[in-house]
């Protein structure tokens, strides 16, 4: 499933070759395997799905 990342706060790793910063986000495609996010810091993972409120 595709998914975006998004950084808000802090640093982030996500898998082994990109490092995020507040404002940066980064686009994981459905073919990919699903990243790994580390580091001290705050991210939203947005992908497809139903959403109600």
């Amino acid at each position: 499933m595709p998914a975006i990342v998004l950084c808000v706060e802090g640093e982030a790793r996500v898998g082994e070759d990109l490092t995020l910063r507040p404002g940066q986000s980064a686009f994981v495609p459905a073919a990919a395997a699903s990243p790994g996010v580390s580091g001290k810091g705050v991210v939203y993972v947005a992908r497809p799905g139903a959403f109600t409120l």
